[in-house]
């Protein structure tokens, strides 16, 4: 936590987490402003929930920590959401083993795990409008849009039209209509969900076995091109 001085910077707070490995992810929750104060951060195989404070002192206060039972698990990203039923927050969290747990930040335990992916995830996003949604990338050269309410894929984003490698960022338009993804293949795809509406009610309205869900398989993007940069573009926003 840091602030400026005049022209200086003075850092109001730091903290060194115990597993002292590589942090890889940090996001603030703005998802439920009700704890905008609190910021969570991800590496190893841990997951940690903080408090930034309020000024003049801003001290950080750990909240919460989370640790994966895999040893060798190395998550590299992480999503705030909420639980539209009870009003409380959720911290998604994924990496290396392509495994999405869901953190219930209220009781202080998992709560979901997601299962699909057949290589690392890269990044996780929320869409603000529409937290019950998980967007994924993933290095075996998918996007999966999940359903937080009830667990399920929702669709697959994959195949001859869409990313040709390695998947490594993803975002969601503001108006939760679209998503724009990017990669190891250079490419910027942009895919639009509106016209999946009904499938993303039938997935939140779906009371079954997970594995029973029809996820929908979509292999072309609407729009994507290659053209613009020569080499692998690793982030995309909107």
């Amino acid at each position: 936590a840091s602030c400026l001085v005049g022209s200086e910077m003075c850092i109001r707070d730091s903290v060194a987490e115990v597993h002292a490995k590589p942090i890889y992810g940090l996001l603030w929750n703005m998802v439920d402003l009700r704890h905008a104060r609190c910021f969570a951060t991800v590496g190893a195989n841990r997951a940690h929930v903080y408090d930034a404070g309020l000024p003049p002192d801003c001290e950080l206060r750990l909240l919460q920590a989370f640790v994966d039972e895999d040893e060798d698990e190395h998550l590299y990203t992480l999503a705030w959401s909420l639980d539209e039923n009870k009003g409380t927050p959720l911290l998604a969290v994924a990496g290396e083993r392509g495994v999405i747990r869901v953190l219930d930040c209220h009781k202080g335990e998992r709560c979901r795990t997601l299962l699909g992916h057949g290589h690392a995830i890269n990044d996780l996003k929320v869409c603000l409008k529409r937290p019950s949604l998980l967007y994924s990338a993933s290095k075996d050269e998918a996007i999966r849009v999940w359903s937080l309410r009830t667990g399920v894929g929702i669709m697959l984003l994959a195949g001859a039209g869409g990313h040709r490698n390695e998947v490594l960022s993803c975002d969601v338009h503001p108006s939760g209509m679209r998503l724009a993804s990017c990669g190891m293949d250079n490419t910027v795809c942009v895919w639009e969900l509106e016209r999946h509406e009904e499938q993303i009610q039938r997935a939140a309205d779906f009371e079954g076995e997970t594995g029973a869900f029809d996820t929908r398989f979509v292999p072309y993007a609407d729009y994507s091109t290659h053209r613009v940069h020569s080499n692998y573009v690793d982030c995309v926003r909107w």
